[in-house]
């Protein structure tokens, strides 16, 4: 659940446009990473090692589309509906799966 709310909160006031934005420019994982709030990330690293199978199933584009359909409906729609916002979540959740090891 924790997960989830950070998902919601990080992703809800995130444009579709920053979105494509980050696209365009390429922006990979990486990126992406050191743009999570550190406690966040020091949170991932210790439920990961807690629950792995738990944060891999979060860690998916399904699972992060549903956890932000109601804090911002148009990144969940751009997520849903154009296969470039799909393919690139799942190289940035990829991304962080690895770094936060699951």
């Amino acid at each position: 659940m924790a997960v989830r709310v950070a998902i919601e909160k990080w992703l809800g006031g995130v444009s579709a446009d920053a979105i494509k934005s980050m696209i365009e420019k390429n922006v990979g994982a990486e990126t992406i990473w050191e743009m999570i709030p550190r406690g966040f990330r020091q949170s991932m690293f210790v439920y990961s090692n807690e629950h792995p199978n738990q944060l891999r199933y979060v860690l998916n584009p399904v699972w992060v589309v549903e956890a932000i359909r109601e804090a911002n409906p148009p990144l969940a729609e751009y997520f849903t509906d154009f296969s470039l916002g799909r393919v690139w979540l799942d190289s940035i959740l990829w991304g962080i799966r690895s770094k936060s090891g699951v």
